[in-house]
């Protein structure tokens, strides 16, 4: 692990430093002042960073290099400044530790608390840097052969490396089950719509099935690439209910087994179940009979709806097919089943 201690009177963190020497083997520590800090976390590139705030002065010199860190190499922040309150941002890999009796402990738990996530943190950037290596390799070969264009090359190599990262994600790691959450990015990247897209209708309950909707439109009616206008103005969505309601409708028994089966096959007659996504909407099924279409402006300022998350591939897919297969159905009368099954039980086998 690597921390860099932004400070400008290295003398305050002595301490801070020691007890991490004692209870930390292997860390490597640098310290710096607030005007090389931008350069040490360039060339040092922290796993994390303890962060005074307070400059000469009495000025938050070091609110600039919290921004600098979060926009261009994110880590776990440690803020360790006699007026900690003053950090701007709340999140999970930020920690405050106001400087007095007894914060060295307190910093140091913080730095044990962030270890877990740091390493997982850095392996994921080591893998990712071994998939961009491995793909450049294969890539080049076939770039400088057939592309006489300089620009094209270095375009093709780029690109072909980009590419390959979702399948390098898709890849498994065990042989665990997926986790529902997996198949969602939560929040959405900021950009345009997509299929399978999840929507919420702005204030409504977060917790009922029904506030919210999914895209059904095709992505690529959705897109403004370069700034060209979205092929249609309203899109087609579907509201969602509550599972339950949608596994009574499909006269499912309700027992793990039969639950488990029916969950297994992706999509029923009528319905595409939806995994909850804790904290941002609960369990729910997408109801294919209450389509509607709304405006694609609804959707785009976030005044009507909220978008709340998209889905990865295959489910994306699994939106459309879904949707397809119900849409496309051919509409049949009651039937007297009781007998055509009655007559295929009777039939004999040859």
């Amino acid at each position: 692990m690597r921390i860099l201690f932004v400070e400008d009177e290295p003398e305050n963190i002595e301490t801070v430093q020691e007890r991490l020497r004692e209870e930390m083997r292997g860390i490597q520590m640098r310290t710096c002042g607030f005007k090389e800090a931008q350069a040490e976390i360039k060339t040092f590139a922290p796993s994390l960073v303890v962060l005074d705030l307070i400059g000469e002065e009495e000025e938050p010199e070091g609110l600039g290099t919290q921004e600098y860190i979060w926009a261009y190499h994110f880590c776990p922040i440690v803020i360790y400044s006699a007026k900690a309150e003053m950090a701007r941002k709340e999140h999970p890999f930020i920690r405050e530790v106001k400087k007095g009796t007894g914060s060295e402990e307190k910093v140091l738990a913080a730095v044990k608390g962030f270890k877990p996530h740091i390493d997982a943190l850095e392996e994921t950037r080591r893998r990712v840097n071994r998939e961009l290596t491995e793909s450049m390799k294969a890539t080049a070969p076939w770039a400088f052969q057939n592309l006489e264009d300089e620009e094209e090359k270095k375009d093709y190599i780029a690109r072909a490396g980009r590419r390959r990262l979702p399948e390098m994600a898709a890849e498994e790691e065990d042989d665990k089950p997926q986790p529902g959450w997996e198949q969602y990015i939560h929040p959405p990247r900021p950009g345009e719509l997509l299929t399978g897209d999840i929507i919420r209708e702005t204030g409504s309950d977060e917790n009922a099935a029904t506030s919210y909707r999914v895209i059904l439109t095709p992505s690529c009616d959705l897109s403004k690439h370069g700034g060209a206008k979205a092929k249609t103005d309203r899109v087609l969505t579907a509201r969602c209910v509550p599972t339950k309601q949608a596994l009574k409708r499909e006269g499912t028994k309700f027992n793990a087994g039969e639950i488990r089966s029916r969950l297994n096959q992706g999509y029923w007659r009528t319905t595409l179940p939806l995994p909850s996504m804790k904290g941002a909407f609960p369990p729910m099924a997408v109801d294919f009979r209450q389509m509607e279409t709304l405006p694609i402006e609804d959707l785009e300022d976030g005044k009507a709806f909220e978008r709340i998350a998209s889905q990865y591939s295959p489910f994306r897919e699994l939106v459309s097919e879904a949707a397809a297969a119900y849409v496309g159905r051919a509409g049949l009368p009651d039937r007297d089943t009781g007998a055509w099954a009655k007559e295929i039980l009777d039939e004999p086998t040859k």
